[in-house]
C-alpha cells in the first residue's frame, strides 16, 4: 500500500512511527528502505553497555559488524548522536565516529576516565557541523585540555560531583548549562565530602548570552 502512495507524501507518514515500525519497513522494498532510512538515522542511538563493541542501535540488537556496516552506509543522514559509554570503545568505533559530516547534536553518557573515552570527546566534537553537545554522567577530572569548539552554540553538562572541570575557549557558544550532581549534594554533609569545581574565563566565551548552573 504504501508504494503505491505520492513519494512526497512517505516522509510525512515515517516521521510520526516509532524506531520499531521503522526498522521493519527499512526491511522491505529499496523505495521503502530509502524513505525509512532518513527518518531512523536522523537521530542514533548507540548502546555500548555492557561490552566494548555497541550492541544495538536505535533500541534494536544488532551484531557489532552490522552496527559499522549500517553507519558506514546511513552517515551523512545523521543529525543527531547519543551515545551510550560504559565500557572501554574499541578503535573502529572512534575511527566511524570521526566521520559524521553532518551531525548537529550530539549527548555522551560515559560514567569512566580513560583514554578510549577521551578519545570519543575529541572526535565527536571535531565534527563541523556540531552545534549542540550534551555530556551526561562525566568525569569532569578526566577532561583532557580540548582544542576550543570552533562551532558549538550550546554545551549541557550535568551529574558533576567531583574533580575540576575547566571549560574550553568556545567563541561560537551561546548558551551554557552546568548542573551539579543533586544525588551527592542532597545534605551539607555530603557537599562538603566532595570536591568538584569549573573554572570558566569568560573572555574565552565572547558571544555567551546565557548561563544556567544548576545544585550548586
Amino acid at each position: 500500500m504504501l508504494l503505491g502512495l505520492p513519494p512526497e507524501l512517505l516522509p510525512m507518514i515515517f516521521q510520526n512511527l516509532k524506531n520499531r515500525d521503522l526498522w521493519a519497513l527499512f526491511n522491505t522494498s529499496k523505495g521503502i528502505r530509502h524513505n525509512a532510512a532518513k527518518i531512523l538515522f536522523r537521530r542514533i542511538k548507540i548502546d555500548h553497555a555492557p561490552c566494548n563493541f555497541p550492541e544495538s542501535l536505535n533500541d534494536r540488537l544488532l551484531p557489532a559488524t552490522r552496527i559499522f556496516q549500517l553507519l558506514g552506509e546511513w552517515l551523512p543522514l545523521v543529525r543527531e548522536v547519543h551515545i551510550f559509554c560504559h565500557r572501554a570503545v574499541e578503535p573502529c568505533m572512534l575511527n566511524l565516529l570521526s566521520r559524521f559530516p553532518n551531525v548537529q547534536r550530539c549527548r555522551l553518557d560515559a560514567e569512566r576516565s580513560d583514554e578510549s573515552t577521551n578519545s570519543l570527546k575529541h572526535q565527536l566534537i571535531e565534527q563541523p557541523a556540531l552545534r549542540e553537545w550534551l555530556l551526561f554522567h562525566t568525569i569532569p577530572g578526566s577532561w583532557p585540555l580540548l582544542p576550543p569548539f570552533q562551532s558549538l552554540q550550546t554545551l549541557e553538562i550535568e551529574s558533576l560531583s567531583s574533580g575540576i572541570l575547566v571549560v574550553p575557549a568556545m567563541p561560537a557558544l551561546l548558551d551554557l548549562q552546568i548542573h551539579f550532581d543533586m544525588e551527592f549534594y542532597c545534605s551539607e554533609e555530603d557537599a562538603w565530602d566532595r570536591d568538584c569545581a569549573v573554572l570558566v574565563d569568560f573572555s574565552m566565551l565572547p558571544r555567551l548570552s546565557k548561563l544556567t548552573i544548576s545544585y550548586l
